[in-house]
């Protein structure tokens, strides 16, 4: 098989702030690249990222919100020549918001709503619009003996 080697590395800076039993906030930034076929990388991505948390517990409900921004570049790529020159770019934000309910020692529930708006230069290949916005809903059920 003949495989690429690739090399991953990143910076992160995270910090936690609980001003009260209640009350948590969280912040995280992360800085990094990916590349394949070090030293000279045949294809190469720069990537950056940041959210921030905000959490408040209320009895046996527990509501977040979390923001997110990122950022993925292509900085160099053997393929786009293929591909019409398009690199493999990715920006945007995102908003979660959730609720927690614990029901007892071993069940709870969570509702969340992710809104996503992003533009994907990728998405031109497929005739779409690069820009996107993409909703989810979700409700998890979950068992812990």
């Amino acid at each position: 098989i003949h495989d690429g080697t690739w090399e991953t590395y990143f910076d992160s800076l995270g910090a936690r702030w609980t001003p009260s039993a209640s009350w948590t906030l969280i912040a995280q930034w992360l800085h990094g690249r990916t590349l394949l076929d070090v030293p000279q990388p045949a294809n190469a991505w720069s990537y950056n990222s940041h959210f921030l948390l905000v959490s408040n517990k209320q009895g046996r409900w527990r509501y977040s919100a979390r923001y997110d921004k990122f950022f993925l570049e292509q900085t160099a790529s053997n393929f786009a020549q293929y591909i019409g020159g398009i690199h493999l770019n990715e920006r945007g934000h995102a908003w979660t918001l959730a609720a927690q309910r614990s029901f007892d020692a071993h069940w709870n529930a969570t509702f969340e709503a992710i809104e996503v708006r992003s533009n994907v230069d990728q998405r031109a290949l497929l005739g779409e619009p690069n820009a996107a916005t993409e909703r989810q809903l979700q409700l998890a059920l979950r068992y812990e003996r």
